[in-house]
């Protein structure tokens, strides 16, 4: 199967060429450190892309991430999509809901997407392949839930963000740990004595 991959950095995409050779396998380096910097809210991916390059390049370019931007945009071209982002950190949680949030906005879905919940960076070449074979399948539910976690992050307020903490479950196994860490990052943390209160006052 013709498989696009997307990883969660040059380590992980290093491994993986190494274990999936051959041209039906792309990898894609999804390399944005989201949790720092602007976020705005309401961008489309190019727009949001660009202020983004701005930021990491101290006002250079804003075109740093096109051809990321290119390799995603021709998701259509494969027979199946795997997103490599690991469970237990923000930085691959958000990195995930974006990614996510992106296929939720798309008319057409990817004709199979699928999630390696492990970061890979830091696994040998073996436990990298039974990750893969672990990968986990996911759907319009996971899609959504994904989609709204990530506007309420790019929200000019924590206060969406908090609200999030409300959900019972979560469908993403590590996705209510990474937003429970971001709120805690924020200057008002000291008077947020509550983190399921769902505000901040």
């Amino acid at each position: 199967m013709k498989t696009l991959h997307i990883v969660d950095g040059e380590s992980t995409g290093e491994t993986l060429r190494r274990a999936r050779p051959g041209r039906e396998h792309e990898i894609l380096c999804w390399r944005d450190a989201l949790y720092t910097g602007p976020v705005p809210s309401g961008l489309t991916l190019r727009r949001l892309s660009r202020v983004r390059s701005q930021f990491w390049t101290n006002g250079k370019s804003n075109r740093e991430l096109d051809k990321r931007d290119a390799g995603l945009l021709r998701y259509r071209q494969f027979d199946q999509v795997v997103v490599w982002f690991g469970a237990g950190g923000t930085l691959c949680q958000l990195s995930l809901a974006q990614v996510l949030a992106w296929f939720y906005q798309q008319k057409t879905a990817p004709y199979s997407l699928s999630w390696v919940s492990r970061h890979a960076g830091v696994l040998p070449l073996e436990q990298m392949l039974a990750a893969y074979g672990k990968r986990k399948p996911l759907h319009a539910t996971h899609l959504r839930e994904a989609a709204h976690t990530w506007r309420a992050f790019c929200a000019s307020s924590p206060r969406a963000l908090a609200r999030r903490l409300r959900l019972k479950t979560s469908c993403l196994p590590g996705h209510t740990k990474a937003i429970r860490r971001m709120l805690q990052e924020y200057p008002c943390v000291g008077a947020y004595r509550d983190l399921n209160a769902g505000y901040c006052n």
